[in-house]
C-alpha cells in the first residue's frame, strides 16, 4: 500500500545465524549492512525478536542514527529462540 520495499529483520539487516567455535548461535553479517542513515525502520510483529538479534541491530541503529517504530500487541507470541 504505501510503495515501500519489505524485508525480513535479518536481511534486512543483513544477519545470517552461524554457530561460533563454541557452539553457540550467533549472528554475523551486521558490517555489510546498506540501510541509509537517518531511514524510519518500522518492525511489526516485534515481540517475535530475540535479544540476540535486538542486540545486534543496536549498533547498526546508533551508527546509521536510524529510527525504529516497533509494532505488536499484547497477544503476540515471544520469540522462538533467544
Amino acid at each position: 500500500m504505501t510503495g515501500q520495499e519489505v524485508y525480513t529483520g535479518h536481511a534486512l539487516f543483513k544477519l545470517r545465524p552461524s554457530v561460533n567455535k563454541n557452539g553457540k548461535e550467533v549472528l554475523t553479517g551486521a558490517g555489510v549492512c546498506k540501510i541509509p542513515h537517518d531511514s524510519v525502520i518500522v518492525i511489526d510483529e516485534s515481540s517475535m525478536i530475540g535479544n540476540q538479534f535486538l542486540k545486534a541491530i543496536v549498533d547498526i541503529v546508533k551508527d546509521k542514527k536510524l529510527k525504529l517504530v516497533f509494532v505488536g500487541d499484547p497477544f503476540q507470541l515471544p520469540p522462538p529462540t533467544d
